[in-house]
């Protein structure tokens, strides 16, 4: 397995997206329409022991499960819609070699 990762998550809502999680490193706050800076995860095979997108939106926690990287360089979170009521979070997972 590879050593590291470069990870991206971009919020393509209208919300205002809080506690941003993704394989167990926290990505902070992220503005409606905006995105994080690239992250660079070091220890990859640590980091991904834990494949979950978390996050909180209008203080409702949410979770959903991301595949696992396998063999890339680069990925793109792409959450498009959170759907508060059923704590459903989509979003798009882009994988780049």
């Amino acid at each position: 397995m590879q050593q590291a990762l470069v990870v991206r998550v971009v919020n393509n809502t209208n919300e205002e997206l809080n506690n941003v999680m993704i394989y167990s490193t926290p990505f902070g706050q992220i503005k409606p329409m905006d995105s994080t800076a690239f992250i660079t995860l070091k220890n990859i095979q640590n980091e991904v022991k834990n494949p979950m997108l978390y996050l909180s939106c209008k203080n409702i926690n949410m979770g959903s499960y991301v595949s696992l990287p396998k063999d890339v360089d680069t990925i793109y979170f792409l959450i498009n819609e959170v759907k508060i009521d059923k704590r459903l979070i989509v979003f798009k997972q882009i994988e780049i070699k």
